[in-house]
């Protein structure tokens, strides 16, 4: 029976008709620049944050896009947000329906963030 990541690896052989040792070559180029890394010592390659921004900024250029493409784009952009989080929903929701792939948003990792500022506002006296 077959592993599954060497029927993957079977699949992109066949599909880029190229060898399982090319393959793997690239992969390891990709984990090098920083476009994919492994999350634990057992595990595969998944994309990295720079990896998913080359995808979205490369997915979706301007001169792909039909007329009707960018009019939906247009509108989104003018609907009203009430925070960072309904404009993810807009932008994913966006992506989404104009490639038809799945998106996924995913924040700033707050464990890194530093508070700089603190201001105390009397809401009632």
């Amino acid at each position: 029976m077959k592993q599954p990541n060497q029927s993957v690896l079977g699949n992109l052989v066949g599909d880029l008709d190229c060898s399982s040792a090319t393959i793997r070559n690239e992969m390891a180029e990709l984990e090098h620049i920083g476009f994919l890394e492994k999350t634990h010592t057992s595990s595969g390659r998944v994309p990295s944050q720079k990896g998913y921004r080359y995808y979205v900024d490369e997915l979706i250029r301007e001169d792909n896009l039909t007329q009707q493409e960018m009019e939906i784009i247009k509108a989104r952009l003018e609907t009203k947000v009430n925070g960072l989080e309904d404009l993810a929903k807009i932008a994913t929701t966006t992506l989404s329906e104009i490639t038809h792939y799945t998106t996924v948003s995913v924040g700033p990792d707050m464990n890194h963030h530093t508070i700089i500022d603190i201001k105390f506002v009397l809401l009632r006296k």
